[in-house]
């Protein structure tokens, strides 16, 4: 086995541990830990992702240390903000994102759950869809026109993605030497605000770095929905199935369904 990848990594990543401990900033930097080199808290918060209690490890930090501190996450220094003031912060502050992973197909797999298990939900989209493939020729592709039509469906889709976000952790990599809270947050540390805003959805991100994917990632899901439940029906095996996230979301059992086509008239 080659081991030369992954020793030149973990020499890059220990410089860059010892580099941010020894230099001085202007204000101090935030209370917290680093942890040991290159691992830090990584292997804490990934066993905490994985029994979905993510946000308590975050509260704990809080708890601890106020709404302002330090921890090792995957490799990189980070500041932990928390409140209303520090999410207006991370999601309009100019700076690059490091870490976005969310992906259709997750977001397919919880609607087939609500779909299933919520009737009067399943109704309203059916009834939606079918409206629209009736108004066109048989076999004539989808258009722009069509998914525009589709506008419960995507509210549908949208609080699904607010209450199962695909991905909780939202890392932004500070490009200079910044101050917040009277707090020294180096230049190449990430930030993260591990409680968005109540009842906001940023599944995509928000500010100057908003995922450019996201009306394409819209358009997946749309025509994606639009086959299935014109095509198909189907029942979950296990109605009750849960999830953990390691660390995106993963159906313990796959989420099993007994899918039937749906014979054309």
């Amino acid at each position: 086995m080659d081991l030369n990848i992954p020793v030149s990594l973990f020499i890059f990543l220990l410089s860059i541990f010892i580099y941010f401990r020894g230099k001085k900033y202007p204000n101090p930097l935030p209370p917290g830990s680093l942890g040991l080199p290159v691992i830090g808290q990584s292997l804490e918060l990934l066993k905490a992702l994985k029994a979905d209690e993510v946000e308590k490890w975050f509260q704990e930090g809080i708890n601890k240390h106020g709404p302002i501190w330090k921890a090792n996450l995957f490799g990189y220094p980070t500041v932990v903000l928390h409140g209303p003031a520090a999410n207006k912060f991370i999601y309009t502050c100019d700076s690059n994102v490091l870490a976005r992973h969310d992906t259709t197909s997750i977001l397919l797999a919880f609607l087939v759950k609500v779909m299933a298990n919520n009737e009067s939900v399943y109704s309203n989209i059916v009834r939606e869809h079918e409206e629209i493939a009736m108004s066109k020729p048989s076999g004539e592709a989808l258009t722009w026109d069509d998914l525009t039509k589709m506008k419960y469906s995507w509210r549908v889709a949208s609080e699904v993605q607010r209450i199962n976000p695909p991905a909780v952790l939202t890392f932004r990599r500070a490009m200079q030497d910044i101050e917040y809270g009277g707090f020294a947050i180096p230049k190449g540390w990430q930030k993260h605000a591990p409680q968005p805003p109540p009842f906001c959805l940023v599944a995509f991100g928000a500010g100057p770095r908003m995922c450019p994917g996201v009306e394409f990632a819209k358009m997946e899901t749309l025509v994606m929905l639009h086959r299935l439940v014109t095509q198909f029906t189907w029942e979950l095996v296990n109605k009750d199935e849960s999830f953990k996230r390691i660390p995106l979301p993963e159906f313990d059992q796959g989420l099993l369904v007994r899918i039937t086509p749906i014979k054309a008239s």
